[in-house]
């Protein structure tokens, strides 16, 4: 199975990602929605983001975590710390488990639903 991400500024859009992406029939279980609770959201629904976020210490730690997890999925390492440090700083990440007949469908989803460019907006999440 491949892996496809789709990087949101606001939660909504994820939200209508994910629900575009369940009417599409991609399976609930092959589909995840990450996002810091910490940040300004208005819903929790799908939260996958776990641990305190209370110090920078333990912000550090989470963002370490979701690199790896993401790493492990298949994401490539200098694209999973981004997406990482995007979420971290309140964005919030679709991530799909799909088969190849499936991406370009899944990617025209993310589109529509605003996901943003990565490579366009790398510097807007990149780490000071």
């Amino acid at each position: 199975m491949n892996l496809i991400s789709g990087l949101f500024m606001h939660l909504d859009d994820a939200k209508r990602a994910v629900s575009g992406l369940t009417q599409l029939g991609i399976a609930t279980q092959h589909i995840q929605l990450i996002f810091d609770e910490h940040q300004d959201h208005k819903c929790h629904d799908f939260h996958l983001l776990h641990g305190l976020m209370n110090t920078q210490e333990s912000a550090e730690l989470a963002k370490s975590e979701l690199a790896s997890t993401l790493q492990v999925q298949g994401m490539p390492q200098d694209e999973a710390a981004l997406y990482a440090e995007a979420v971290m700083l309140g964005g919030a990440l679709v991530t799909v488990q799909l088969t190849a007949n499936q991406e370009d469908l899944v990617a025209d989803t993310l589109a529509y639903s605003r996901a943003i460019n990565l490579d366009c907006e790398q510097a807007m999440f990149a780490t000071i």
